[in-house]
């Protein structure tokens, strides 16, 4: 089942893609090369592994919260950022800790870490997403309907621009049915939920109609819990402005 979280930030999630490291070449003759790869293998595999151990605390806490697991998680992130210095692992590390803080009903402390990490590109689809849903959260229709269609058309064109990259198509098909979740559009969900199970599955049809619509509410039950956190949570700092999310002017 998909979480509130993710259906309004899919575009986001995307963009934390598995880590890899650099491939180093180096001359024969020096003798330091070998013993400098093999450190770099070594410190790869350690951010690896701690990252891996934060997602399973992040899972932990979903099916079981608890003050002692959401401070594990939150001190192994704290390790990561200082080992892991690269962009995509700084990215990826902030990633989580949102995920964990929305969980813990810290939303808006979620919000504004995920809102540091967007692209300051206009037309970027996460960005695009995010504002989408941060107006429906604040229940500011005209400007999250501003946002959601301005992100539906972005998905058109990626989608038509990525005609022969199946990942791509997969993610952006992803995006587009979130957000008409978000719009509570059944059937235009329904027709982009057809395209994606094309895409996966070579088989438009792999939902019934009874299937699709129990996603479907799952999917709106979830971003309604995801309301009733961001209602509830008493974070003194959520009015701070950041400029982009200014109510748009038309």
């Amino acid at each position: 089942m998909k979480k509130g979280w993710v259906i309004i930030f899919t575009a986001l999630c995307a963009c934390a893609c598995g880590r890899s490291g650099d491939a180093q070449s180096g001359d024969a003759s020096q003798a330091s090369g070998s013993a400098s790869d093999a450190s770099a293998d070594s410190l790869e595999s350690r951010i690896e592994s701690l990252t891996v151990e934060m997602e399973d605390y992040i899972k932990e806490y979903e099916n079981s919260p608890s003050e002692e697991t959401f401070n594990r998680a939150m001190a192994l992130n704290d390790s990561l950022e200082r080992i892991d210095t690269t962009s995509q692992g700084h990215f990826y590390n902030k990633l989580l800790r949102s995920q964990l803080l929305a969980k813990a009903g810290k939303v808006k402390e979620a919000m504004r870490l995920q809102e540091s990490l967007l692209s300051k590109d206009p037309d970027d689809l996460a960005r695009l997403q995010f504002y989408a849903g941060k107006f429906w959260l604040e229940e500011k229709t005209d400007s999250m309907q501003y946002y959601a269609h301005r992100a539906i058309a972005v998905c058109d064109k990626e989608l038509a621009a990525a005609a022969n990259d199946p990942q791509v198509r997969e993610q952006v098909l992803l995006s587009k049915l979130s957000i008409y979740q978000m719009l509570n559009d059944r059937v235009r969900a329904r027709e982009v939920s057809d395209q994606l199970h094309t895409q996966q599955l070579g088989d438009p049809t792999a939902l019934t109609d009874e299937e699709f619509n129990e996603e479907f509410d799952e999917a709106r039950e979830e971003l309604n819990k995801l309301a009733v956190a961001w209602r509830n949570d008493d974070d003194e700092g959520h009015q701070q402005t950041h400029g982009a999310h200014q109510q748009p002017s038309k």
